[in-house]
């Protein structure tokens, strides 16, 4: 990829952008924990993705990390591997699926494979692409598949 990156005509269907593993730490979840379920302030004690014990108990090996912040590595992955830099608005997530659970410490690789890739009329200097997405943690196994959808910028203008 060139160091401006890819525009709308780059891409092209089945493609594959992988990136490299993201590890997700206890101090990351902490903190999103802290803003999404007011862990500072609400009694938590029932809560799969703050309590360990209570995680456990309902047969995971420890406390899960959240869905919506498994979501946040996929503009984490698309960032690190550039694919941002001709990208100008993510326009949809779709059919999101959590497959396993995900773990604080877990490393996960984002696998974006092209999907889809369309002009809008009313749009002369952009397009559509969208990737089916895949994420994939150390054993290999997918964590949760989505469609990601971003407008992007075509070479004519």
């Amino acid at each position: 990829m060139g160091n401006d990156g890819l525009y709308f005509e780059d891409l092209e269907l089945n493609q594959v952008f992988e990136s490299q593993p993201i590890e997700i730490t206890p101090v990351e979840v902490d903190i999103f924990n802290i803003m999404t379920y007011h862990a500072d302030r609400v009694d938590n004690s029932r809560n799969i993705h703050m309590n360990p014990e209570f995680a456990r108990a309902l047969g995971f090996r420890d406390r899960v990390v959240p869905g919506l912040f498994i979501l946040t590595l996929i503009n984490k992955a698309f960032i690190l591997l550039g694919l941002y830099k001709k990208a100008t608005v993510l326009l949809g997530l779709n059919n999101v699926l959590f497959r396993r659970p995900v773990y604080p410490n877990d490393k996960i690789r984002v696998r974006f494979t092209v999907a889809d890739k369309r002009r809008v009329e009313k749009w002369k200097d952009k397009g559509i692409i969208t990737y089916h997405v895949e994420m994939i943690n150390q054993e290999n196994e997918v964590v949760c598949t989505a469609d990601v959808s971003y407008q992007y910028l075509t070479r004519e203008r």
